[in-house]
């Protein structure tokens, strides 16, 4: 949440792959990316029937433009959405290890008409960025994407924390 924040702040426009709060989201660009390319594959005939997937559509038209395409089929490779819309298997193959991965970026940002595919790392979590998931980050390029690493120092503090028991019969 802070990276959107600071990236806003910054003039992107950002679309998370997943909401924080998926339920109490209303305004698209604060639905699931995911949850939204759905739409990409429902029928055509039905696109016009029912207005939800429509406005979808639009939503994706007007946050990527004419790449929209380029990053359906980078989500597909990825394996995060299969090519029946459905979501991806829970791995995928990414270059020739031999193991499977599966890499989901945690958002999208847009600015002055180019479009980042984001990783967001805090403290030292670069350690855990590893060669399965750069590749996937990368492999934004072939697709016409800029891979974007975030990293951020992140520390907690909690003042007056108090803790209430509440047994039966209170």
């Amino acid at each position: 949440m802070i990276v959107q924040e600071v990236l806003v702040k910054r003039g992107y426009r950002v679309w998370l792959l997943t909401p924080y709060f998926p339920s109490s989201l209303k305004r698209p660009l604060q639905k699931g990316l995911l949850s939204v390319l759905q739409c990409l594959y429902e029928d055509e005939s039905r696109t016009h029937e029912v207005r939800r997937p429509k406005l979808n559509l639009d939503e994706l038209r007007d946050f990527f433009g004419g790449k929209l395409g380029d990053f359906k089929q980078y989500v597909e490779r990825l394996g995060v959405v299969g090519k029946d819309g459905l979501p991806g298997a829970p791995h995928i193959k990414i270059g020739g290890s031999g193991t499977e991965y599966l890499y989901c970026p945690d958002l999208v940002a847009k600015k002055n008409n180019k479009i980042y595919v984001v990783e967001i790392k805090v403290g030292q979590g670069t350690r855990y960025l590893k060669k399965e998931k750069v590749k996937g980050l990368v492999m934004a390029k072939e697709h016409g994407f800029i891979p974007m690493l975030v990293t951020l120092n992140l520390s907690i503090e909690a003042r007056d924390l108090e803790i209430k028991i509440f047994r039966s019969g209170c």
